[in-house]
């Protein structure tokens, strides 16, 4: 491998749906580059034929069993821990810069800056959610009442309180160099000690957030990688497309008809709704 090869890790794990995602992610991927010629995919993932019968160039897979995945979800049992302990194996296996794409992200452009980015020692992270402190939504209101009685404990010259200051990235997307696998270390023991605390889905995208920022300057990269959480839907529409590809070059065009940014963000129903709607 180049020793300027950008190392793109996913995770992709569980339902077709998300196996999905990944294909579509994936196929962004060498819509940039068709032969892989700048960057070097891994598959973290329990299903590896699953990618590697489209013959995608250079892919590699790294088998990720049943018994892993709850090792790597440890004691707090927090599905986003796999996450951390999956760029942790990175670093130990491989070198250079890493960026990780969670499975429902588009790459739009700018492989080669991102991948400048993190040689200049910046650290990447999706968007800038806002300081903790203004509040934007009920999960930081929540989240900023916690840390306020929250100590950061076994983490050095990390202790303390999380500053109110402090930027929340999403964590779809995290650039960084295998040097810092000192930082990711510290990620998981933050992310176990928040978990532990206030079980909430984005304790290890607080860890990222906290410690990177502590550590150095973060990027966002939303104007090069479109990440459609809010979307959930939009991988169903993506199965019957791949099953009717016969070959990598069907499945791109296939995937050419169909993109998340014409699909407007799935709104939550409470369940007295729900129920409402039944008796209409």
């Amino acid at each position: 491998m180049k020793e300027n090869k950008l190392t793109i890790v996913f995770q992709a794990y569980g339902s077709e749906g998300i196996l999905a995602e990944a294909l579509y992610s994936l196929i962004s991927l060498y819509k940039q580059d068709p032969e892989g010629n700048t960057f070097q995919p891994i598959m973290y993932t329990d299903q590896p034929n699953y990618f590697l019968q489209w013959n995608f160039p250079g892919l590699k897979c790294e088998v990720l069993t049943p018994l892993l995945i709850q090792e790597y979800r440890g004691e707090i049992q927090f599905v986003h821990r796999v996450k951390v302990c999956v760029l942790m194996e990175v670093c130990n296996k491989y070198s250079g810069n890493i960026l990780y794409l969670d499975t429902d992200t588009v790459l739009l452009s700018g492989l080669e800056k991102l991948n400048t980015l993190i040689s200049e020692g910046k650290r990447l992270m999706h968007v800038n959610e806002g300081e903790l402190k203004k509040r934007h939504n009920p999960i930081f209101k929540k989240i900023w009442k916690f840390t306020r009685k929250f100590k950061v404990e076994q983490l050095g010259e990390y202790n303390g309180i999380i500053a109110e200051e402090t930027c929340m990235y999403n964590a779809g997307v995290l650039g960084f160099n295998t040097q810092d696998h000192n930082i990711l270390q510290k990620v998981l023991i933050l992310t176990d000690q928040l978990y532990a605390a206030y079980p909430k889905h984005i304790m290890e995208q607080l860890a990222f957030s906290y410690l990177f920022s502590r550590s150095g300057e973060v990027i966002a990269t939303d104007k090069e990688i479109y990440h459609y959480w809010m979307n959930k839907g939009f991988r169903e529409e993506l199965i019957p497309l791949i099953q009717q590809a016969q070959n990598v070059e069907k499945l791109q065009a296939l995937f050419l008809q169909v993109d998340p940014r014409n699909y407007a963000p799935q709104k939550k129903i409470s369940v007295w709704k729900k129920i409402g709607q039944l008796f209409k």
